[in-house]
């Protein structure tokens, strides 16, 4: 009995540490065979206490900088598979928006028109513009948007606010980190956007919503920007896809 019991705690510290989306590769954490020691009780406190060390260790694997995939400040093209492989990490942690092509390109496009390609310095034209990282987002928007991602769905905030550096401002989240931008951009859509899954289905239509919705009638690019930077975008990456 003792044995079985021991055994299930491990098994059970070893599947809190791995389980979970992983969106960085986690350092493997051997948990460790206790020795026994006195009586049966005083075996299980210490195993109990190797548990929680195990998943402060998970929990601290999930915060600020270790879980950016990369960070990109402007004025070099975006390694897009790099970037690819991040979107796809952060819309399959959402939990109201579903990974899908037509998502998946929304997110890349919209990255590669509002940063040309990522050779926008927005390094230094931020302060400037006060537009922010690789989805050039305000941060009276970015406020906004999680104040009413808040009010109305909990779960959809708590994912955001996952990938947020709490070790630095929301400035510096918005113009270098990269899947909270993601996150943040992504929810922007779908907030303004009924039904959005149902209207990205080609080129045309999601280039069509970014202008209306996303870079708006006072913003400088047009749809057929859009669709300019999304040609170039197959063709550079995905048309070279096995």
């Amino acid at each position: 009995m003792k044995r079985t019991i021991i055994l299930l705690c491990q098994i059970f510290a070893i599947s809190l540490l791995f389980g979970g989306c992983q969106i960085t590769p986690k350092p493997v954490i051997e948990p460790g065979c206790l020795p026994y020691a006195g009586p049966h009780h005083a075996y299980l406190e210490r195993d109990i206490q190797q548990l929680l060390a195990l998943m402060a260790e998970r929990d601290r694997m999930f915060k600020g900088p270790i879980i950016q995939i990369f960070e990109h400040y402007g004025n070099e093209q975006c390694d897009f598979s790099e970037m690819q492989e991040t979107v796809r990490a952060v819309l399959k942690d959402l939990p109201n928006i579903e990974l899908t092509d037509e998502t998946e390109l929304l997110a890349m496009e919209t990255m590669m028109v509002e940063t040309h390609m990522g050779l926008s310095n927005y390094s230094k034209t931020a302060p400037r513009s006060g537009n922010y990282g690789v989805a050039q987002i305000r941060v009276s928007t970015a406020k906004y948007l999680l104040e009413q991602l808040q009010k109305r769905n909990q779960e959809a905030y708590l994912a955001t606010m996952k990938y947020y550096n709490d070790e630095q401002d929301m400035k510096w989240n918005l113009n270098y980190n990269v899947p909270f931008g993601i996150s943040v951009m992504m929810q922007y859509y779908h907030l303004r956007i009924p039904n959005l899954m149902t209207k990205i289905s080609t080129a045309d239509s999601r280039g069509a919503l970014w202008k209306k919705f996303y870079n708006t009638e006072a913003g400088r690019g047009s749809k057929a920007g859009y669709l300019k930077r999304s040609r170039e975008l197959h063709n550079e990456f995905y048309s070279t896809l096995a």
